[in-house]
């Protein structure tokens, strides 16, 4: 079984990923530990410097696919988190394998308390110094968080909202995706 998590940039992704490994004892792979590797090994990839959003999504949507691929055939259960797995593309990764399960864990709207706290934490991810920089990383994840929404709408996805009540709100999602790993036996 894969379990693809999806959403908007610092919304408990690899927290709920985290928490669904320990009950599961299964393995996670975060995207932005993958490609960052990629960076590293290969400074010309579209994570190197000087590269567009939309190349750097396509060359995560292949990245994923190879995950996908790789372990469709595999007993074992894996979880996949990132905020570059987007709803449109869940109908092609379904394809290669019909049984994934997908979530998004989105924000939508943020107190300015909480949007403090989220700037702070792109700070520390993303090594930026720069306060426009991470500032627009949040404003950009409400967006995205809006459009992610109509999307998971659009496709009959499932998706988290956490706008509040963060902690009880990541217990919800890997409760429900916990059940669902266990009845997929």
């Amino acid at each position: 079984m894969i379990i693809l998590i999806g959403g908007t940039p610092k919304a408990g992704k690899t927290q709920v990923a985290r928490m669904l490994q320990q009950k599961l004892s299964c393995t996670v792979f975060s995207m932005d530990e993958i490609l960052k590797l990629f960076s590293c090994v290969y400074p010309s990839s579209p994570f190197g410097s000087g590269f567009e959003i939309s190349e750097r999504v396509s060359f995560s949507r292949k990245v994923l696919e190879s995950l996908v691929r790789i372990h469709t055939d595999l007993q074992e259960i894996i979880i996949v988190e990132g905020d570059l797995i987007m709803p449109e593309d869940c109908e092609l990764y379904k394809n290669i394998n019909p049984t994934i399960v997908f979530h998004f864990v989105v924000y939508t709207e943020i107190s300015e308390e909480t949007k403090h706290i989220k700037i702070q934490a792109a700070k520390k991810h993303y090594a930026q110094d720069d306060d426009s920089f991470n500032h627009n990383i949040v404003d950009e994840g409400l967006e995205l968080g809006r459009e992610i929404v109509e999307k998971c709408k659009t496709h009959s996805l499932n998706y988290t909202i956490i706008n509040s009540d963060f902690n009880r709100r990541v217990d919800l999602v890997v409760d429900s995706l916990y059940r669902l790993a266990v009845e997929a036996g």
